[in-house]
């Protein structure tokens, strides 16, 4: 029994110096490559190589010892590259990264509330914009250019008589709206005239006839 007591406590004695080998070799591995130290090591790792073949002595001052340290002297530099880049410009970046993030999300939810603006309340949304629609180039400006096409928004001014009363001019009607503090609230709807269509066939007539007239003149020889 007590054999096997001991070779259970050698077993879990040997896992937890395993274990504990295991994670301080995960450290220096990291630490190894955080810092950039991988470079140098593997660098004395040929070298050694040479040493140990003979093709390399540094007891001796020669081309090949000057080689060697102006090589480990590159090494080191190239580690410093590294634990600089680890150290101060990645943690730079990530920070850029993260405050373009949140910038992008904050810019997105503000159009997400302009556009329920919009649609709520058009004449509170437009008088950010001192009664003019914005400027294609502008986000709020949401709409594509095949919508506005199909769609196009109304033109928003004041009433040159009363300045509390908001236009929406579109295509076939108009739309007031009363500014009351703020608060805007539709008011009537008014179509606009259209043309008569007798005056219209009239001047198309007109038209004609004159066209007429005038090939008449140009077909006569006596002119």
């Amino acid at each position: 029994m007590r054999l096997l007591g001991f070779g259970i406590f050698m077993t879990a004695l040997m896992k937890t110096i395993m274990k504990v080998l295991q994670v301080i070799s995960l450290i220096l591995l990291n630490l190894i490559v955080y810092f950039g130290l991988w470079i140098p090591l593997i660098y004395m790792i040929i070298s050694g190589i040479l040493m140990l073949t003979g093709g390399l002595d540094l007891t001796v001052m020669n081309s090949n010892t000057v080689i060697f340290y102006c090589g480990l002297s590159l090494c080191f530099v190239g580690s410093i590259i590294i634990t600089i880049r680890h150290l101060i410009v990645t943690p730079i970046k990530e920070m850029m990264d993260v405050s373009e993030a949140r910038r992008k999300i904050k810019d997105k939810a503000d159009l997400e509330r302009e556009k329920k603006l919009y649609h709520s309340d058009p004449g509170k949304y437009f008088i950010k914009y001192e009664g003019q629609m914005p400027h294609d180039s502008h986000p709020m400006y949401y709409q594509t250019k095949k919508e506005r096409i199909k769609n196009p928004p109304p033109m928003i001014y004041r009433s040159n008589v009363d300045a509390k009363i908001i236009v929406h001019e579109y295509a076939n009607h108009f739309e007031i709206f009363r500014d009351n503090h703020g608060k805007y609230e539709r008011i009537d709807i008014r179509e606009k005239p259209t043309e008569d269509p007798n005056k219209k066939h009239s001047k198309a007539k007109n038209k004609q006839h004159k066209q007429h007239n005038k090939q008449q003149y140009d077909n006569n020889p006596h002119n």
